[in-house]
């Protein structure tokens, strides 16, 4: 057990942090967990786990735990060392003083009110008016951070109540305390025992409920408890937001009920009378993905009924504005085209439906000219980073994610609201006298694009590409944000997969059919690339004939394996396609994150072996060699850097990458290393809003293979696409066709959920 001081904050995920700071003997240390903490500067952890010692590129010597247990303590006087620096006017010259002069004493001195005066002339002897301030402040928040401290030394007692009671599982207890969350937590919890049922899995939940509820009522009561057929809905209700349902039908629930032990006619009826499953239609809905459901359709359909500059706009004015663009992009657009882009222009919500090859980019660009000649303006955006990368570069436009324009609209409406920046019908300006410093301007890596924070206003088209990957929660905040009289334009395939996090509102909205403008044309030539018409055989269910892969070609192949040798031979796949086409990228989907780190991992030891030198990046990537391919997994838009991105190591002295095709190497900067991964391959749904020319896709796994899941790994290729597994896994894949269950898509046009 080594007790550490936060000092700096490497890396803070909920899957996990990386810190470092002094041990208490004041060596560095850095630490690195899979727990969701959030540690901050000036905490002390006691850390459990084994201590490896690592040289970086520079050459410097480092301690690294990798933390097996940790728990928040309270400090001995030298580790207070980060946290007294951190505070305002005291800095590492005073907080030196007080350490000198104290030592582990250091504590009780800080907590004596009437050693105030010593600690202000240690402070700073020569300025006593200033040091007795200093004091003050410095004794005030000690007694702020003890009661801090407090909670923290309550949460590590009540995981380790937990741990005596059978739940080992260090992230499912610390999301438990953060549900419950203050000092009596145990208090609480044991007077309401089934509550774990919407943070565990229901084998520890239940047990840990009938441990806690049994010695109360009875064993053979505690099985028929209200409290547990409650918490089995609880437990339901979490697997169905786990798989990306926001909604059930009752039979559905019933048997899952069934499952878990209980009887699923009296939990059920206890959940509904609870308010823990709310019936709409022929559904049982979670309660808060239903209430993110209901303010959703009713902002949309504000958007719909609201007045605008626009509203009224003719279908003969409508395609006039399309022909004038078409002039202006010099673009010919089919009928098709032509018929979707007026739909778009019309609607105040609208949707652009289309697989792959039937030229929605051309529409959008066509689409973005039309509405700035009516006088209008455009914002555009995307989930991920990549996508819109990819959607900047296709229509020559700014885009930005998701969550870089809800920051960026926070932000005006602080700038707004604090009288720094102006909004006129001339457009903005920054208020009198104020510059961007004094004014605090948005910075790039706050907002990105252009002088000013991103605008919605009446006149404002809102496109978002990529939309089949927008989860419920993100679509919601930013429609939210959207004033009466924008429009909102989403683009996108429903025929790929769904969000990785809840609902598929895009899918919804597009079978409801309102506003939808659909491209069914394939514009690109089938004959020229037999791709085209393999992912419309599997978009429709049918099993494409797929040749035998026998090197690089163009269209879709099949390399068949037992499930087994999967891996093995997709890595020899990718060797032969970059031998044989050097200048061709390719991209490893896979459909198992395991598939995805078994790759990885044997790529990575096959280059040690070689003899290739490398040095370990970040916790996330423990070894890199000049050549191998990496992915960004987080957004820095300071260093032009999104997620998704991908690159190749360049050099490792210093470390430096290029990114994206052909891109300028560049040096790896301490902000981002630890969100580096190495990328021989990558998940499928990650992939989405990628392109590459060649693409490997391993069938790894029947439970994850479907339809859409197929379509969306073989259209990531321009070129050629290849299937490498069993063939009975193809059949499996086209024949399935997920699709999930949500109370948004009654809400949209739904009448039924009904077999």
């Amino acid at each position: 057990m080594i007790e550490v001081a936060v000092e700096r904050v490497l890396s803070r995920r909920d899957f996990g942090a990386l810190f470092s700071g002094p041990a208490a003997d004041g060596h560095r240390v850095i630490v690195s967990t899979g727990e969701p903490i959030f540690p901050v500067v000036g905490e002390v952890y006691a850390v459990e786990g084994e201590v490896h010692r690592w040289r970086d590129e520079r050459g410097f010597d480092h301690r690294r735990i990798a933390a097996t247990r940790l728990s928040r303590v309270r400090p001995s006087g030298r580790l207070l060392m980060p946290w007294l620096k951190s505070l305002p006017g005291v800095g590492e010259q005073r907080a030196r003083r007080l350490l000198d002069r104290w030592g582990f004493d250091l504590i009780e001195a800080l907590s004596d009110p009437s050693q105030q005066d010593e600690i202000s002339r240690v402070l700073d002897p020569s300025r006593p008016l200033l040091a007795m301030k200093l004091a003050a402040l410095v004794q005030a928040s000690h007694i702020e951070r003890q009661a801090e401290e407090g909670v923290g030394i309550a949460e590590a007692e009540f995981l380790a109540q937990l741990e005596q009671h059978g739940i080992e599982n260090a992230a499912a207890a610390r999301r438990l305390w953060r549900l419950i969350g203050n000092i009596d937590a145990w208090v609480r919890l044991c007077e309401r025992p089934y509550a774990v049922a919407a943070v565990l899995p229901w084998k520890f939940a239940d047990h840990l409920g009938q441990r806690l509820l049994a010695p109360t009522v009875g064993a053979h009561t505690s099985l028929h408890h209200p409290d547990r057929l409650v918490g089995a809905c609880d437990s339901v209700i979490r697997d169905l937001l786990a798989e990306g349902h926001t909604a059930a039908t009752p039979e559905e629930v019933k048997r899952r009920l069934t499952r878990k032990g209980v009887a699923s006619a009296q939990a059920l009826a206890a959940g509904i009378a609870r308010g823990k499953l709310l019936p709409l239609g022929s559904l049982l809905r979670a309660p808060g993905a239903a209430r993110i459901e209901t303010a959703l359709q009713q902002h949309l359909q504000r958007l719909r009924t609201a007045n605008g500059p626009y509203d009224v706009m003719a279908d003969l004015r409508a395609l006039d504005l399309v022909h004038q663009a078409e002039a202006a992009t010099r673009l010919t657009l089919t009928d098709e085209q032509r018929l979707a882009v007026s739909v778009l222009l019309r609607e105040h919500v609208a949707l652009l439906q289309g697989g792959a090859g039937v030229g929605k980019t051309t529409a959008v660009k066509v689409l973005v000219t039309a509405w700035r000649g009516a006088g209008g303006r455009v914002e555009m955006a995307a989930l991920s980073g990549k996508a819109a990368l990819r959607l900047s570069m296709a229509v020559g436009e700014g885009a930005m994610t998701i969550a870089r324009l809800v920051a960026g609209l926070d932000r005006r409406t602080e700038l707004v609201a604090a009288g720094k920046l102006v909004e006129t019908s001339e457009g903005d300006r920054w208020a009198k006298d104020l510059t961007h410093t004094s004014a605090r301007g948005p910075s790039e890596d706050e907002i990105g694009c252009g002088d000013f924070p991103p605008k919605l206003d009446a006149s404002t088209m809102l496109i978002l590409d990529e939309a089949s990957m927008i989860d419920l929660g993100s679509l919601y905040d930013l429609v939210r944000r959207m004033p009466d009289g924008s429009r909102l334009v989403q683009i996108g395939d429903r025929f790929q997969l769904p969000p990785i996090g809840l609902g598929q509102c895009f899918h919804d909205l597009v079978e409801a059919g309102k506003g939808v403008a659909e491209l069914t044309r394939v514009l690109r030539q089938a004959d020229d690339n037999p791709l085209l018409n393999v992912a419309s055989a599997i978009r429709e269910g049918r099993e494409p004939e797929l040749p035998p892969f026998a090197g690089p070609a163009t269209g879709a192949h099949l390399a068949e394996c037992a499930l087994p040798a999967v891996e093995e031979r997709v890595r020899a796949i990718r060797d032969r396609l970059l031998q044989e086409r050097p200048g061709d990228e390719v991209l490893v989907v896979a459909g198992l994150r395991a598939t995805v780190a078994g790759i990885n991992r044997a790529e990575m030891a096959r280059r040690q072996s070689q003899g290739a030198e490398g040095i370990r990046l970040g916790p996330l990537c423990p070894w890199i060699s000049v050549g191998d391919p990496v992915i960004m997994c987080r957004n820095h838009y300071k260093f032009g850097l999104m997620n998704g991105e991908t690159g190749i190591v360049a050099s490792l002295e210093p470390v430096e990458i290029a990114w994206g095709s052909g891109g300028r190497s560049t040096p790896v900067k301490d902000e981002y290393r630890a969100d580096i991964q190495p990328a021989w391959a990558i998940t499928a749904h990650r992939s989405q809003g990628s392109e590459a020319a060649r693409v490997v896709v391993a069938l790894d796994s029947k439970a994850m293979l479907t339809r859409q899941w197929l379509y969306t790994a073989i259209t990531r290729a321009t070129e050629q696409s290849i299937l490498v597994g069993p063939r009975a896994l193809l059949r499996t894949a086209v024949s399935r066709a997920s699709q999930r269950v949500t109370g948004f898509s009654l809400m949209t046009g739904r009448t039924s959920w009904d077999k």
